[in-house]
């Protein structure tokens, strides 16, 4: 079952993740998740990562050689 992005972002938040902030990331809705991006106007800040929530409410944040497809599927999204 989907879970809606106002799940995912307590899950982020319950994670400590700053994703969880919508005022600086938009959340996307893929096969399996969601995945959260800096959305916010300027420069990306250093150190800022990409978020993804599988809809069986694991999140992780996005690696260096991770697609949001990929790392959905390793946390057993889809």
């Amino acid at each position: 079952m989907a879970i809606s992005m106002e799940q995912a972002r307590t899950v982020l938040a319950a994670a400590k993740s700053e994703a969880a902030d919508a005022e600086h990331f938009t959340g996307e809705r893929l096969d399996g998740g969601w995945v959260f991006t800096w959305s916010a106007d300027g420069d990306v800040p250093l150190g800022t990562t990409t978020w993804v929530v599988a809809d069986n409410g694991a999140v992780r944040p996005l690696g260096f050689r991770d697609t949001p497809q990929s790392a959905l599927a390793a946390l057993g999204a889809g």
